[in-house]
């Protein structure tokens, strides 16, 4: 596999994770002082240190001075799990048809196989100092998910396909379980609880772009009967008294129209 095709799948991931991460980000609710919950993207056993991180470059502090990790806040580790879900598998022939017209006014038509039908799992901790602030959490988290099954979250999937922009990927609730040490060794007690939830995600193999003809421009010349009926364009525009200039029909999307050669 080639380094642009393996840099082309990551950035594939890298687009279902930042919108996962933005879902939360945008949709956790505040904590009693208004600020927004914090959000790291880091395993379990690296949700303190990644908190710490983060509290560090806020602060600009060295990391060795954040001393406690205010609660709450939620780690997500992403792509625990990636599977091939054949229910959603169209074929290997489908193609995929897309127009799209740059800022320059270019267009191109997009050409693509039907993307592959992956589900990506997510783990979401959430970590907080007491029960009641948790389940304040587990509330949101269960009225996201329509009849505690999908919730339907706006991924920007553009860097995978040029012709679409953000689509609705449905998340699948998996289940919340609780996951607090009632006992530690070290420190105080976090009320600690995990949301694992599936993204029925779809992976492109990739795209050919083949840009659109918009107008077709025929010349029509009158030549004198000796004249070379196999010479270009050029030769003809600069010899107009062997060839003699009539008109122009001008093809585009709308219509055709007839006009002098410019």
């Amino acid at each position: 596999m080639t380094q642009a095709r393996l840099n082309a799948l990551n950035t594939q991931f890298r687009a279902y994770d930042a919108g996962f991460q933005s879902w939360l980000r945008d949709g956790l609710p505040v904590k009693e002082d208004g600020k927004p919950i914090p959000v790291v993207v880091a395993t379990p056993d690296r949700a303190f240190a990644a908190m710490a991180h983060m509290l560090a470059g806020e602060r600009g502090a060295p990391v060795k001075d954040i001393k406690n990790i205010p609660l709450p806040f939620v780690s997500v580790a992403p792509g625990g799990r990636i599977q091939f879900d054949q229910l959603r598998w169209q074929g290997p022939v489908s193609l995929i048809l897309g127009r799209k017209t740059d800022a320059q006014g270019s267009s191109s038509t997009y050409t693509m196989r039907w993307p592959l039908p992956f589900n990506i799992s997510y783990k979401i901790e959430f970590w907080t100092k007491n029960v009641e602030t948790m389940n304040a959490l587990k509330l949101w988290a269960a009225i996201q998910f329509w009849q505690g099954i999908e919730a339907f979250v706006n991924f920007d999937l553009s860097s995978i396909w040029p012709t679409w922009t953000r689509k609705l990927i449905p998340l699948l609730n998996e289940g919340f379980h609780d996951l607090t040490d009632l006992e530690p060794e070290d420190g105080p007690r976090v009320v600690r609880s995990s949301l694992e939830v599936t993204a029925k995600a779809w992976i492109s193999t990739g795209y050919s772009q083949v840009k659109n003809v918009l107008k077709i421009f025929v010349d029509y010349y009158i030549a004198d009967t000796d004249a070379d009926l196999t010479v270009g364009g050029d030769v003809v525009e600069a010899n107009p008294d062997t060839y003699e200039p009539q008109f122009r029909v001008t093809i585009d999307e709308d219509s055709g129209t007839v006009g002098p050669i410019p």
